[in-house]
């Protein structure tokens, strides 16, 4: 029972959603052949316990896990800051309006300036002259003591190579976070499987209690008889009953083991009851060489494709940092209205503008904006093979617990089997007076130690499953 006493420690411990750290991985035996799929333990839930399906708990696990909302809210930030890079490649268009008040009014009078012209030309001509007005402007207002005046600019960029690199780089930031949102609820499924089946071997280990009372039970009354018949003394019954008594306890400690760790697992779904989940029977993997599953892990694995954007990413914005030793051209147009005409006598306008602007020197921003990506480049690449090595690791690692779960459970199902024989052995020679109760008692411990130690196998089996298939980077 060591194992179930443990149980509520594992669980949490199962929960986690970061992976455990990798060890040193010794050579692997040879993958042992396909074998039929791993079911849990099939036991009946308790009324006040709530039953659902492993869908269900999987869309319950995604709704409530923290982890798993931040990811997506990161991906909204990466999304708001690729839609801000995108604003620098897209036009600009500005509408403003102002009212301005003067101190004064100030206009140029064309009117009294032609009356000085004509009485100064007719002084000089010592007669009277008239100039013809018919062309002449009107009045024109320089600077108006009220005015209220509206604008519409338009500004095209026409060409700024280094805003669409940096649109590029923030896109793959977009990429990045989205394939991170696949790793956060393939961790927290795969965990809450984990506590499932820890879950499923709890029930197994109840199952097993039941069946060392039901067998100690029928020793009692093997003694009983056996005492009646003068074959063994009155002290193997009192054995017996003890042993009984001691089954009895390891049963109700076992009940008590698993209403803990549904609740837990009600806890990790976000329900406030005990939560039992119906688990399909696990998939034994096919036979395959550790480079074949390695390959097929770097391949599969949603770490790897976010990896390659960040990597993506960072080689824009290596160019981005180049291109901005380019110049860049924009064009800019307005539209004006006044409550006063302007110098031109129209009350509105227009005006177009080319831009061409080339920075020389900016004090060693641009050579630092390219200093920061090249590290950001070196940086990433060191990452990415740094994850290319923990995957490889892990996926052997994962290989060589799944090979060993096999290797341990065959050995555990063979040891329950002698174990069932040795007891049944040791009960008929007692019932024959051959075989003592203290041979019939040690027979019966076994055999409830080797029980035990099959579920323990099968759960250490089922997780392993589910390690290497995360590790593989399969889905659930």
């Amino acid at each position: 029972m060591r194992f179930v006493s443990k149980l509520a420690v594992s669980l949490a411990l199962a929960c986690q959603l970061s992976p455990q750290a990798v060890l040193a991985q010794a050579p692997a035996p040879a993958q042992a052949p396909s074998q039929a799929p791993l079911a849990p333990t099939a036991s009946s839930a308790a009324p006040s316990v709530q039953v659902i399906s492993l869908e269900e708990a999987l869309r319950l696990v995604d709704a409530q896990n923290q982890d798993f909302a931040q990811v997506r809210a990161r991906v909204q930030e990466a999304q708001g800051l690729s839609r801000q890079a995108l604003a620098a490649l897209l036009p600009v268009l500005v509408a403003t309006g102002s009212y301005t008040r003067n101190n004064e009014e100030a206009a140029i009078e064309f009117s009294r300036f032609l009356d000085t012209l004509e009485a100064g030309l007719s002084e000089i001509a010592q007669r009277p002259i008239s100039l013809d007005r018919g062309g002449a402007p009107a009045d024109r207002i320089i600077q108006p003591l009220d005015a209220l005046t509206a604008t519409g600019t338009l500004r095209v960029p026409l060409f700024a190579a280094n805003a669409y690199w940096d649109f590029l780089a923030a896109k793959e930031g977009v990429n990045a976070a989205q394939a991170s949102t696949q790793v956060a609820r393939q961790r927290a499924r795969s965990a809450l499987l984990r506590a499932l089946w820890l879950g499923s071997t709890a029930e197994a280990f109840v199952e097993v209690a039941q069946r060392g009372v039901t067998t100690s039970e029928q020793y009692v009354k093997t003694a009983e008889r056996a005492v009646t018949a003068g074959t063994t003394v009155q002290l193997a019954v009192l054995r017996a009953q003890t042993e009984l008594t001691r089954r009895q306890k390891e049963l109700s400690d076992a009940r008590n083991r698993l209403e803990a760790v549904r609740l837990s697992i009600g806890v990790l779904l976000g329900q406030q009851q005990p939560v039992q989940v119906q688990l399909p029977a696990l998939e034994i993997p096919e036979a395959m060489a550790e480079e074949s599953l390695v390959a097929e892990a770097l391949k599969e694995r949603a770490e790897v494709g976010a990896q390659h954007a960040v990597k993506r990413a960072a080689d824009h914005g290596i160019t981005s940092a180049w291109w901005r030793l380019a110049p860049t051209l924009a064009a800019t147009g307005s539209v004006f209205a006044s409550d006063t005409p302007f110098l031109t006598g129209d009350k509105t306008g227009w005006r177009a503008t080319l831009e061409l602007t080339w920075t020389l020197y900016d004090g060693g921003l641009r050579y630092g904006k390219l200093q920061q990506a090249r590290g950001t480049l070196a940086r990433v690449q060191a990452e990415q093979k740094g994850l290319e090595l923990q995957i490889s690791q892990e996926v052997r690692n994962a290989l060589r617990e799944f090979r060993l779960g096999q290797e341990q459970l065959a050995l555990s199902e063979r040891q329950r089997a002698l174990a069932q024989e040795a007891a049944r052995t040791a009960q008929n020679s007692f019932e024959q007076g051959v075989a003592g109760y203290t041979e019939v008692l040690d027979t019966l411990d076994r055999l409830y130690m080797a029980e035990a130690g099959e579920q323990e196998a099968r759960a250490r089996l089922a997780i392993a499953i589910i390690t290497l298939k995360t590790a593989r980077g399969q889905v659930w």
